[in-house]
């Protein structure tokens, strides 16, 4: 973000910049990734004040489950989104791989961008599935 206006200081200015991104009040109810924003930097011809499109950032999980099952020791992922609109991953791991939940934490923030490292749950066994395959999450927790 090189090309955006700064103070003398070299502090990028912010001036009204919640209302040049239409956003609204974004308090500890709104969930996290609700409160995750991409933008594009308007040229330095633009007024402070002119809007900037921006629109909510998105998980891929098909991403997420990709950078967990490049991590050698990892057997099986289980996803899935939280009430609070958070994504969990539960990762099944080889007994001998010393993978923990920080590990693979580590790992993963090298390949994702932050809002998109979901909340991590490692588990030294196989995990139980269903007549059709479905992950049984109730299984896992126990």
């Amino acid at each position: 973000m090189k090309d955006i206006p700064r103070n003398a200081a070299g502090k990028p200015l912010r001036i009204k910049l919640a209302a040049c991104l239409g956003l609204g009040c974004l308090g500890d109810s709104v969930p996290t990734l609700h409160r995750h924003f991409k933008a594009s930097t308007p040229g330095s011809e633009a007024s402070l004040l002119d809007p900037i499109p921006c629109s909510q950032v998105s998980v891929n999980v098909g991403d997420v489950e990709g950078a967990l099952f490049d991590i050698i020791g990892v057997e099986d992922v289980a996803l899935r989104v939280r009430h609070d609109g958070l994504l969990e991953a539960f990762v099944s791991t080889q007994q001998q791989s010393g993978l923990s939940s920080i590990h693979l934490r580590k790992a993963i923030s090298c390949v994702l961008p932050g809002y998109a490292v979901p909340e991590l749950y490692a588990v030294e066994k196989p995990f139980s599935r269903g007549e059709e395959g479905q992950i049984d999450f109730t299984a896992i927790e126990k």
